[in-house]
């Protein structure tokens, strides 16, 4: 009886709440995917129709390519920049100070930074002084490297060949059979590359800074892969392959700054091979200090003589990141992951200030909102919605159990 007594006195202080609950989440939802499957007037039913639109029309389409290619990249771009920037702050006097300028974007809205970057993006023709500070710099970088063409290339080619060489030393004391066959292909294309480079500093005063930049493109195509190679097998267990390592940055360094010297301002918002990553990065800008704050909190946990006695059984820097700290952290990652999955899935402040879904740059949110309040399409409006829903609970749900669990080991 008293126990009868106990849970009845326990639902009336939590009934009302669930009322509230139900009445501001639960009937929506209903409501919405009733209106899901009625006509654009909501007079008229028409089942799965606009479903079937949302699936095989090429806007929503869009919409929906456009949210996988923010998740892929938007949720990598926080989470990776929040955890390199965590481990860096974690080593500097000044932690606080940097934590906090990178944190401090999380203070502006949505709606402000897409106003504050859609400057930063502005264009003007060329000849026009430039407003938008992105192609400002640019330009003005591209003005400088055209003055120093020559420079940059023999600067370019001398940090290329020495990362070659040094790469191929790196490689003969890894003694890796995959490098080292890879070594056979990259040589000959290393010494056309040169050749080819030597050929054009010889009528350096017949060619343009733009074709300058195309002579050594094989070149630096090469020491691209070679350095994410030596990255991987080299430049932590070698000198030679940390010396790879820097004449590839310096020898691709040149090259950018060569291919600056022809710059023109882009419309960065308006060509649809720059919009999406454009208003990407707007999001990491947002987002990673939030990122930066949760993972500093985990690598915070983890004990201190676990990581040295990693050092101590010889483990270098690198090793002890990706072999200690990171799966040691794997499940607060994992939550700040989907966190950041649900919340890109939702997007549609910065969208909807700085492109209006137009270009291109739709998202499954602003698709819904001019659907529904642009086109007074309501049902099909709802769909998207739905669809909406339907892919952000799951992850919710996943979220909600990771935590469940971290809560059950404390």
């Amino acid at each position: 009886m008293f126990q009868r007594r106990r849970s009845l006195t326990s639902w009336l202080w939590v009934g009302p709440a669930l009322l509230i609950l139900a009445g501001y989440l639960v009937y929506p939802v209903i409501v919405t995917v009733y209106e899901s499957l009625m006509n654009s007037s909501l007079s008229r039913f028409v089942g799965l129709d606009n479903y079937i639109w949302a699936f095989t029309t090429e806007s929503p389409l869009l919409a929906l390519r456009n949210n996988l290619f923010w998740i892929i990249v938007g949720t990598t771009a926080t989470v990776g920049f929040g955890l390199v920037f965590a481990v860096l702050a974690d080593r500097v006097r000044f932690e606080s100070a940097a934590k906090a300028a990178i944190f401090m974007p999380m203070a502006i809205s949505f709606v402000g930074a897409g106003v504050i970057w859609k400057f930063m993006y502005d264009w003007q023709p060329p000849g026009i002084p430039q407003i938008g500070l992105l192609n400002a710099m640019l330009s003005t970088i591209g003005g400088w490297a055209a003055a120093n063409h020559v420079v940059l290339l023999w600067i370019g080619a001398i940090a290329g060949v020495v990362a070659l060489v040094t790469f191929l030393i790196a490689l003969v004391r890894v003694r890796t059979f995959l490098l080292s066959a890879l070594a056979i292909i990259i040589f000959p294309l290393a010494i056309l590359g040169v050749g080819w480079l030597a050929s054009a500093v010889q009528a350096v005063s017949e060619i343009t800074p733009s074709d300058l930049a195309l002579l050594v493109v094989v070149i630096q195509l090469v020491l691209a892969l070679a350095a994410v190679v030596s990255f991987i097998y080299a430049m932590m267990h070698d000198t030679w392959g940390q010396i790879s390592i820097v004449g590839a940055v310096i020898a691709a360094l040149c090259l950018g700054l060569l291919y600056l010297a022809s710059f023109q301002p882009v419309t960065w918002l308006q060509n649809e091979t720059t919009n999406n990553w454009a208003l990407v990065a707007v999001y990491v800008w947002i987002w990673t200090g939030f990122c930066l704050v949760v993972l500093s909190a985990a690598l915070k946990g983890v004990d201190a003589e676990i990581l040295e006695a990693s050092r101590v059984d010889g483990a270098n820097e690198f090793q002890v990141f990706a072999q200690v700290l990171v799966p040691m952290i794997s499940t607060t990652i994992l939550v700040v992951a989907t966190t950041m999955i649900i919340n890109i899935l939702k997007v549609f402040d910065v969208v909807y200030v700085m492109t209006s879904g137009n270009f291109n740059t739709d998202v499954i949110a602003n698709a819904l909102y001019f659907q529904a309040f642009h086109f007074e399409d309501f049902g099909r409006g709802a769909a998207l919605a739905v669809i909406l829903l339907a892919a952000v609970v799951p992850v919710m749900l996943f979220n909600i159990r990771r935590f469940r669990e971290e809560e059950g080991m404390r």
